[in-house]
């Protein structure tokens, strides 16, 4: 009885040191929620100036020759991997988070910016994309997409810090947009309604298997062989969808508003550059 009485703090003070919410965990629901929104929008933008496109055509009189040509069951599996590979590479990501903080001796938010900043320029590059396949066609943009992918996540995998993990997860972000325009080569090549929505469902469900696969498979890679080369699978798998765009997968665009007519008219050099391309590819 003698020992002394740790002294009551005041009332003002304990609600002070009341334990609360960890630093950043509502920075990070904020951005989460931020990052989806801007990702609805910009998918929802992409739609509605595809649709809109669709329906000036219509009304000049101008009717889509479906199908420019059939695609071999190779080409159709070139669109359905790149489609599956701009889905899962955020679930493949997500469970080597914790293993990021802890080689990079950063925060657990920095981190998430990461994913957040990715679905962000992903919401963005579905814009772009989408309005530059309508432009100059769908192989070009499988191709760069493709690039950008790639190099964007082999820079991941060198990444020596939080802020190039961020920049480059950004631009691999962009690069995974350009699974969308899958959809478009559906539509160029598949008069049919109903077969065009047979189609559909077979990339959502090879999305829907995917997509929680690929959250195990990454928790698994990354505990054996480390979230670098998990990033460096990636970029081999981004490689494997760029060459199967450029050697197998044939332009489906509908050639009344040829990429080469549009850009001679409106940008000479965006013109040279794609036939640049061509004779390339040719």
């Amino acid at each position: 009885w003698q020992e002394e009485a740790s002294p009551t703090p005041p009332p003002g003070e304990a609600r002070k040191a009341a334990p609360g919410p960890p630093p950043g965990s509502r920075g990070d629901d904020v951005w989460a929620t931020a990052a989806l929104g801007a990702g609805l929008l910009a998918a929802g933008a992409e739609v509605v100036y595809s649709e809109a496109t669709e329906r000036r055509r219509r009304a000049r009189g101008e009717r889509l020759p479906f199908p420019p040509r059939h695609l071999t069951a190779t080409a159709w599996s070139v669109v359905i991997s790149i489609d599956v590979l701009g889905s899962v590479s955020t679930d493949l990501f997500i469970p080597l988070v914790p293993i990021v903080v802890e080689e990079l001796d950063t925060s657990a938010f920095a981190v998430a910016m990461s994913l957040a900043v990715g679905w962000v320029l992903r919401g963005v590059g579905d814009l772009g994309l989408g309005v530059a396949a309508e432009r100059w066609g769908r192989v070009p943009v499988f191709v760069i997409g493709s690039l950008l992918y790639s190099t964007s996540a082999i820079a991941c995998s060198v990444a020596p810090t939080a802020g190039w993990l961020i920049l480059a997860r950004a631009v691999q972000g962009f690069g995974e947009a350009n699974s969308d325009i899958s959809t478009a080569v559906m539509r160029d090549v598949i008069e049919d309604t109903s077969e065009r929505v047979r189609m559909n469902s077979v990339r959502w469900c090879a999305r829907s298997i995917a997509l929680p696969a690929a959250i195990l498979l990454g928790g698994v890679l990354g505990a054996s062989v480390g979230w670098r080369n998990v990033f460096l699978l990636m970029a081999l798998w981004g490689m494997l969808n760029l060459a199967g765009a450029f050697w197998v997968l044939p332009e489906t665009r509908p050639p009344e508003a040829s990429a080469s007519a549009l850009a001679a008219e409106e940008r000479p050099f965006a013109a040279a550059a794609w036939q640049v391309f061509a004779v390339v590819k040719s």
